[in-house]
């Protein structure tokens, strides 16, 4: 399943202890309203993010997937105002979470992109850059592909449930100019219309919109886990004189980021692939027998 910036966020707030959720016993375009869950003094969330999780008609409409900054929240009324609407109005019993002003979104955001670059490089299977055309081999490349290009292949079919697909392996990069696509060249024994397939390896691109998507390759709970430790760090050069359990808490976090980077198998680097074809392979005829056949 995909995971997008939104859901990182909303997690990454509590893993650091600073969301609570809640159903919504009204609300608007602007407004969340919670008459059982939200009895804290007035202004407690004021500056801290909303997220709209889940909507109650279980049909993944709007606001779900939507957050807010919080401009205001009542105590006598139970409602919190966003900065900003929402597309469209929270409805009572969708589910919600709130963070305080702790950690800002901003935060949040920059520090899950910051965990997304110490996690190094994945792996992309792109099927949708290039095109066989007639009487060309030289073909541009998506500039994330320029980095470590590992294997190109060759997709003889439209049906996407009956791929055919056999890998090329004489292909050439050319270089071009920084900040702009390498060329690839395919030899020119292909059909008009193949896709191509590109393997490669590049680092992980900011998620900035909450519809941004993870990469599968990667392990989001070793992402958020990260992110956390880097967000203590900061809370600590920021603010650490206001709490006195801050390196507690950092080495709290640091211990449950090894230990999900030792159970983290999802991150090896696929090999890679020889250029070579390999015709035959020599055999003996039996055990001993120097000579192959």
């Amino acid at each position: 399943m995909s995971v997008n910036l939104f859901e990182l966020t909303h997690r990454l707030a509590n893993a650091l202890g600073t969301l609570s959720q809640g159903y919504a016993t009204g609300g608007g375009v602007n407004t969340v309203t919670d008459s059982l869950e939200r009895n804290e003094a007035d202004d407690h969330w004021n500056k801290g993010t909303l997220w709209c999780i889940w909507d109650a008609g279980d049909a993944g409409d709007a606001p779900q997937g939507e957050w807010g900054i919080v401009d205001d929240f009542d105590q006598s009324t139970h409602v919190i105002s966003l900065a900003k609407n929402l597309t469209a109005g929270v409805a009572s019993g969708d589910r919600y979470g709130v963070a305080t002003s702790k950690f800002p979104r901003t935060v949040l955001v920059s520090n899950i992109n910051a965990a997304l670059k110490d996690f190094g490089v994945v792996e992309y299977n792109d099927l949708t850059s290039i095109v066989i055309a007639s009487d060309q081999t030289l073909y541009d490349l998506p500039i994330a592909a320029n980095f470590d290009l590992r294997e190109v292949w060759i997709n003889r079919s439209s049906n996407a449930d009956r791929p055919d697909s056999i890998p090329v392996h004489d292909w050439e990069i050319r270089r071009t100019a920084f900040g702009t696509g390498d060329r690839l060249y395919i030899p020119g024994r292909y059909a008009a219309g193949d896709i191509v397939l590109l393997k490669y390896m590049a680092i992980h691109p900011d998620l900035n919109l909450t519809t941004d998507i993870l990469s599968e390759s990667v392990n989001a709970e070793l992402v958020i886990k990260d992110a956390a430790v880097k967000c203590l760090y900061w809370f600590k050069e920021q603010f650490g004189a206001q709490d006195a359990s801050i390196n507690e808490k950092i080495n709290y976090a640091l211990s449950e980021r090894d230990e999900e980077r030792l159970e983290d198998w999802q991150h090896l680097e696929p090999p890679r692939a020889s250029k070579l074809l390999v015709l035959s392979r020599a055999r003996s005829r039996y055990p001993g027998d120097r000579n192959p056949t």
